[in-house]
């Protein structure tokens, strides 16, 4: 028999005809009774023996036996009570417990179901509540009447799987044999339809490092969870990065679909990413589901991207005079706040000097850029003293560029080059180097320091690839100044009287550079007659000085001769002086050759 079928009558016609009858003897005095719906189940119990006059309990159990049907309204009777009378009956302190719990927890249920339709109808909820309440004051009221009809037991309410127990006392009239019959009268049976009501809750949480290196990939932990109690169909998150960051495929927002999530499950995502310069990063990541109805946010992370930095510094002299040695000192800076490792240094000079020596690189502590020794990185000073050492070298480059960009011709440069392995921040690689300068007039030297970092993972994108590059440029003027020097030598000495000496004047140019507008004069000395003359140049012979004309140019190193020949005319000793005067030369250069003359024929 299907409940659905059930009508009142049916229902208390099949009660009736199930009554159970039973007596008290030595055996036993339990009965049992099941509905022929199979829905309701009665035990009882007799004490096997009572003595006559006395009072004595026994209790009825009431079950229901379903497992989806409510029943209502249950009236029990007793009928053909021989040898008793019936005082009263009463449900058991913990049976109106349970009772009072079903009905808590059947008012739960119900609120949950209706929630939605409460909030929408405020009033209607109200009018619902005060029904209810008033539907247990009247279920209470008929538990009372129950318990006042001795014969006469009811139940307002038997939830699926419930049981009462209910405790009738009663004395004994008489000595002989009690006997009494149990009925039910009716109830009414309910289905009852339930569904679960859940709730799926999204939540997302994301983990980023506080400091990573430019160098290295930067690793993003998402971690995605359903805490609620039921299922979240497929979703995406979304991680809009922050301009600086890429991920390996070049692209500046990360987005990931799932599937969906159970209740209780958790998802964790990894993704790497690299930043395309130094600096500071935040953002935080979104799960959405399909329909936007769940959504979550994480809390915003931010990671500090840390770098090398270089500064280049070339220091040497100004000024060279001649063939002077040429000697550098130069410095490479980490004035960042991460280790640079393989450092390139290339040193170049123009090719018509050589590189005489260079010196190995030694490695100290700059001033200024003392390191936290507990975190390996640059205090605040010493990083705003980087930040100004860089800006001096931003403008002692931009300098050097226009320097650079004056000359109308540079010269071809040579160049060498070597790697320091590693300079911690705030450490300064020092080295030293010497050139020859040749025959440069000026000597352009620079130093160039270049760490190079590539991210092997994102190797496809441009950015991936890191290059700290600082130079530094100066130049040595090499001045050069020409030197004058006069020789004069006689080809005979002493020179008798009527005979003919020579004088050989050389000139010569001992100095490093050309000299101009070279002129010679030669005085003769008294007792010495002029008879001829010989040079790169014409000469005039005004009395006893003979002067010649300027010789255009003299280079470095490069002589001119002159001859001058006269006869003697005296006796005793003389001076035969040569004068030499210059473009660069502010005082004229002398040179003077004694010779003695005597009378030849007085000798003979």
């Amino acid at each position: 028999m299907k409940v659905s079928s059930l009508t009142r009558a049916t229902v208390s016609m099949v009660a009736v005809l199930a009554a159970s009858c039973w007596t008290t003897s030595p055996l036993s005095a339990q009965q049992s009774l099941q509905t022929a719906d199979g829905l309701l189940e009665l035990n009882a119990a007799l004490p096997q023996e009572v003595r006559a006059g006395e009072q004595f309990t026994y209790t009825i159990e009431v079950k229901n036996r379903s497992q989806n049907v409510v029943l209502h309204d249950i009236q029990l009777t007793q009928k053909g009570a021989t040898g008793f009378t019936i005082e009263n009956t009463s449900m058991l302190e913990g049976q109106k417990q349970t009772r009072q719990a079903q009905r808590r927890k059947t008012r739960s249920a119900d609120a949950s179901q209706q929630k939605s339709a409460d909030e929408k109808q405020p009033r209607d909820s109200e009018q619902q509540a005060k029904d209810q309440q008033a539907d247990e004051q009247q279920a209470d009221q008929k538990a009372q009447q129950s318990e006042q009809s001795p014969g006469s037991m009811k139940i307002a309410m038997l939830g699926p799987g419930e049981s009462r127990q209910i405790q009738v006392k009663a004395s004994a009239d008489q000595e002989g044999q009690l006997q009494t019959c149990l009925e039910v009268s009716s109830y009414r049976p309910a289905i009852c339809l339930t569904a679960q009501v859940v709730k799926p809750e999204l939540a997302i949480t994301k983990q980023a490092p506080q400091q990573a290196n430019r160098c290295e990939m930067i690793e993003l932990k998402y971690s995605i969870s359903n805490d609620g109690s039921g299922d979240i169909a497929a979703f995406q998150v979304i991680d809009e990065l922050d301009e600086g960051l890429q991920t390996i495929d070049g692209e500046q927002s990360l987005q990931f679909n799932v599937d969906g999530l159970r209740a209780g499950d958790t998802r964790e995502f990894v993704a790497r990413v690299f930043a395309t310069k130094p600096g500071s990063f935040s953002s935080r990541a979104e799960a959405k589901a399909e329909g936007g109805e769940l959504t979550s946010r994480s809390k915003k992370t931010t990671t500090e991207v840390v770098a090398a930095e270089l500064d280049v510094q070339v220091d040497g002299p100004r000024r060279l005079y001649g063939n002077q040695l040429a000697q550098f000192q130069a410095r490479v800076v980490n004035t960042g706040n991460a280790v640079a490792e393989d450092v390139v240094v290339h040193v170049r000079w123009p090719q018509g000097a050589r590189l005489a020596d260079l010196g190995n690189a030694n490695l100290r502590q700059a001033e200024g850029q003392q390191r936290n020794a507990s975190q390996g990185t640059p205090t605040k000073a010493a990083m705003e003293e980087a930040g100004d050492q860089a800006q001096n070298t931003e403008q002692r480059q931009a300098r050097n560029q226009r320097q650079a960009a004056e000359q109308n011709q540079q010269p071809r440069m040579s160049e060498q080059e070597f790697t320091i392995e590693r300079i911690e921040p705030g450490e300064m690689a020092t080295f030293g180097y010497a050139l020859r300068t040749g025959n440069l007039e000026e000597i352009p030297t620079e130093v160039v320091a270049v760490h190079v970092c590539e991210i092997d993972q994102a190797g496809q994108v441009a950015q991936a690839r890191s290059e700290t590059t600082a130079t530094a440029h100066t130049v040595a003027r090499v001045v050069r100044l020409p030197a004058l020097q006069v020789i004069v030598v006689d080809d005979e000495d002493p020179v008798p009287t009527d005979s003919r000496v020579t004088y050989s004047i050389r000139v010569w140019n001992e100095g490093d550079a050309v000299d101009k507008d070279i002129q010679l004069t030669a005085e003769l000395p008294e007792g010495l007659k002029f008879e001829d003359a010989q040079g790169p140049t014409e000469f005039e012979v005004d009395g006893s000085q003979i002067t010649f004309q300027p010789v255009d140019e003299l280079q470095a190193g490069s002589r001119v001769d002159y001859r001058v020949t006269a006869t003697s005319q005296g006796t005793g000793d003389v001076r035969f002086v040569a004068k030499v005067t210059s473009e660069a030369v502010e005082e004229e250069v002398t040179s003077e050759e004694p010779t003695r003359l005597f009378d030849g024929q007085a000798s003979r």
